[in-house]
């Protein structure tokens, strides 16, 4: 079972489709689009190498004047953290602060000869940020705002939601991408997703794909999770639904808050609002991981995997919840590798637990096994596809409605099975009660045979006690007999003794007196 996870991967990686045309990248801060035809090529995202400055707010100017202000060069996506800082190469740049990012783009004029609109995705950035698309002369075609960059925490309000916009037509060949990023919520700042230019309809209809897939997602999950809770009304001995149920609703919750659902909906764009949803992301981890492991455990039960449960796995979950609620949105996302170690310890002792019920024949922890293994096979893909290490595409929000759907036909499966048997005694409720009610006479005269033999050992037990009593009596008069006699012994014997001593006396006497008499005569 466990090949399966390596072999998924192999097979991912093989199936991995491969770009029609390879993709530029951006080297020295500049990214050549000239024979990259957005029609026929699609979309492309801006990776590569742009142009960097630390702590600089830096405004829309001429490709030179900016050129000028920004003379380092960062890696794009990926966290400006990992980049050392400017003025001390020994160390890399703090967590939280502000920079602004530069990338010269060469379009060759397509911009004007585009027959569809041409547009600019921004994804995830961390945490706000303001972006510009100028001409070579300064001039601005595009302004976008994902909630307020700042230089310090109190001015700043973070945004995340994807957007998208319409680039102005141009007959210009080279173009200037400058963004205004600021962090001071998060532990690792800057541009996660790099980002993305193409037709503005297959922008936009990427976002409303993703959006849509969300909503799908959770309206499945919630009313899977709360089809089973009332399972659990119903049948409270069934603890498998409960946990399946808090699955559902976390995994349901944890979904609206990494698609930004509410702030789609113009909730959550403020400071507070995006401290509280990052708390509730971030809760949702640790919660999911134990939902999952309880359900597998109530499912398929296991001594260890029970201990296990109890001793590590809910322990460490309520510390993580514990340090979540409690400290700020800076500390817990900077100890992001707990929350992961987490949930990879619990996905190997589950699947070690489950494979490990499977070898024995156990068809529902069999099935347990490959959906969870599938489960993490996608995870790696997302992982290595956002890494651009292969193309596929992202596949855990789907391995995770799989699994939700195999793990409700393995519950419902449960539930049917009861009822069947539930219908099936009252169709045959006639034949079931004569069955028993001729089952219940037989023990019954077994029962009462066993009363009469049981009733005749205790008579002859009784006369048995009886004969015995008597013979106790005989054998208690016997020994007073034996004792009188004895007592009539003694006494003879006494009297026998002081009859011996009064003769011995006489004797005595006697031969005395003849001692005297013949002494008498003799003198």
């Amino acid at each position: 079972m466990l090949v399966l996870i390596p072999s998924s991967l192999v097979l991912l990686i093989s199936c991995a489709r491969e770009p029609t045309k390879k993709e530029p990248l951006a080297r020295n801060g500049v990214i050549d689009l000239s024979d990259w035809d957005f029609t026929k090529d699609g979309n492309i995202k801006l990776n590569g190498e742009w142009h960097f400055a630390w702590r600089k707010t830096n405004p829309p100017a001429t490709i030179n004047e900016l050129l000028a202000q920004h003379k380092n060069k960062i890696a794009v996506p990926e966290s400006w953290v990992n980049h050392p800082h400017p003025d001390q190469p020994s160390q890399n740049l703090s967590d939280q602060g502000f920079a602004t990012y530069l990338l010269q783009i060469k379009t060759n004029g397509q911009l004007a000869a585009a027959e569809q609109p041409i547009g600019l995705k921004i994804g995830t950035i961390t945490s706000a940020a303001t972006i510009w698309l100028l001409d070579a002369q300064g001039n601005i075609l595009l302004t976008m705002k994902k909630g307020v960059s700042a230089q310090s925490a109190i001015d700043e309000m973070p945004v995340t939601l994807p957007q998208a916009q319409g680039i102005q037509k141009t007959s210009l060949g080279e173009l200037s991408l400058l963004i205004q990023v600021s962090n001071h919520l998060n532990s690792k700042g800057g541009m996660w997703l790099a980002p993305e230019m193409g037709h503005i309809s297959r922008l936009n209809q990427q976002i409303l794909n993703d959006l849509l897939t969300s909503v799908f997602l959770i309206g499945a999950l919630t009313i899977i999770g709360l089809y089973h809770l009332v399972l659990y009304t119903q049948r409270r001995e069934d603890r498998a639904s409960l946990a399946f149920f808090m699955l559902s609703l976390t995994m349901a919750t944890r979904e609206m808050m990494t698609s930004r659902f509410f702030q789609h909906l113009s909730i959550g764009h403020s400071k507070t609002g995006f401290e509280i949803l990052t708390v509730i992301e971030y809760l949702t981890m640790p919660l999911i991981t134990i939902a999952m492991s309880l359900l597998v455990l109530y499912i398929v039960p296991g001594k260890f995997f029970n201990w296990w449960n109890r001793t590590w796995n809910l322990a460490y979950g309520i510390v993580l919840c514990l340090f979540t609620l409690f400290t700020n949105s800076v500390t817990y996302s900077g100890a992001l590798i707990f929350y992961e170690m987490h949930i990879i310890i619990a996905a190997v002792i589950t699947t070690i637990h489950l494979a490990h019920a499977s070898f024995h024949k156990n068809k529902l922890a069999t099935w347990l096994c490959i959906s969870l293994s599938v489960m993490i096979v996608a995870a790696i893909n997302d992982i290595l596809h956002a890494s651009n290490f292969i193309r596929t595409d992202f596949y855990t929000p789907y391995s995770f409605m799989g699994f939700v759907l195999l793990q409700s036909v393995i519950i419902s499966q449960k539930s049917a099975h009861a009822y069947k048997k539930a219908q099936h005694l009252t169709l045959h409720l006639k034949d079931e009660v004569e069955l028993r009610t001729k089952e219940l006479k037989e023990k019954t005269k077994e029962a009462l045979r066993a009363k009469e033999e049981s009733e005749i050992a205790h008579n002859e037990t009784l006369i048995a006690k009886q004969e015995s009593d008597q013979a106790h009596r005989e054998a208690v008069v016997a020994k007073d007999a034996s004792d009188k006699a004895h007592q009539e012994a003694e006494y003879l014997k006494e009297k026998a003794e002081i009859q011996t001593q009064k003769l011995e006396e006489l004797d005595k006497a006697k031969t005395i007196f003849f001692q005297n008499m013949s002494h008498e005569i003799r003198t």
